[in-house]
């Protein structure tokens, strides 16, 4: 603790005379705008309200601001895996393989050739069923997805659809694009003439998923292995705030805010008022306390 305190107060708090708590805070705060940044971006900025999402914290760190980031989005409420630490390694791991084709292929919709975009089809579902096969996939854990690159005549950027439904048909590709395209931009062209400029196929080898660890119950209310001051928020500011040993706790066990659980490969941190859950597997899921 001396060790942090010394590096805070000679690095940043002295230089921008603060005291040491503001200058934690602020780096917090500051790292908080950063990750609320970085998620807006693949949220607000492609058409999804964060409100009705779970943010999911990963990392060594992500625990430790989940809850602060979850309510500058509006979120209700934050999952936190008990391996948030290796999440990346573990999502590599156990994550299906998948190889991404495309050709170019310029055509307006209305006046596609169909016939020929399944042979260009074929031959790239040919490519990927090779890449898999020489990798140990059989044919019976393989799966295809097929798209296009779709635009209005005249428009610069290119909307990519991967299609659920017949990959062949003009109706069902108008309708997939039509729908992304006012997700993204917040409109459409009814009568607005559609261009194909790529076709794309996703090639994916299925990975064998790992059996789910069910963890076991306990009546017992957890208890904390000790408490210590914690700065929790401008308001609440100081808190003698109960820490928590990860490993300790069971299955359905409940947790109130402020408080802190000390994991092997992360802190997760839990608001004043946020209430976290143990789940089957011994992940935990935080509700957020909602603002007045």
């Amino acid at each position: 603790l001396e060790l942090a305190r010394n590096s805070i107060q000679k690095h940043i708090a002295n230089k921008l005379g603060v005291s040491i708590e503001e200058a934690s805070i602020g780096i917090i705060r500051l790292m908080n705008q950063k990750l609320l940044n970085a998620v807006q971006q693949i949220s607000v900025q492609r058409g999804y309200d964060p409100s009705l999402f779970t943010l999911v914290a990963g990392g060594g760190a992500g625990p430790l601001h989940g809850v602060e980031v979850s309510k500058l989005l509006g979120c209700s409420q934050v999952y936190v895996t008990r391996l948030s630490g290796a999440f990346c390694a573990m999502g590599m791991l156990n994550s299906d393989v998948k190889h991404e084709y495309f050709k170019v292929h310029f055509s307006s919709l209305d006046k596609t050739d169909f016939n020929e975009i399944k042979k260009l089809f074929n031959i790239l579902k040919s490519e990927g069923e090779k890449i898999l096969k020489e990798e140990g996939f059989q044919l019976k854990d393989m799966n295809f997805q097929f798209g296009y690159d779709l635009r209005y005549r005249g428009q610069q950027w290119d909307v990519k659809v991967m299609l659920e439904k017949d990959h062949l048909d003009q109706k069902n590709i108008q309708y997939d694009f039509e729908n992304e395209h006012k997700k993204l931009f917040g409109h459409i062209q009814p009568n607005g003439l559609i261009e194909i400029t790529k076709i794309q196929l996703v090639a994916i080898g299925k990975v064998p998923k790992i059996a789910k660890p069910i963890l076991k119950t306990n009546k017992l209310k957890p208890r904390p292995q000790m408490r210590r001051k914690v700065w929790i928020d401008p308001k609440t500011k100081w808190f003698n705030t109960p820490i928590y040993d990860g490993s300790t706790l069971f299955r359905n066990n409940k947790i109130s805010g402020p408080a802190i659980i000390n994991e092997k490969t992360s802190t997760i941190f839990i608001g004043k008022g946020d209430q976290l859950v143990v789940d089957e597997i011994g992940n935990y899921l935080i509700k957020i306390k909602k603002r007045s």
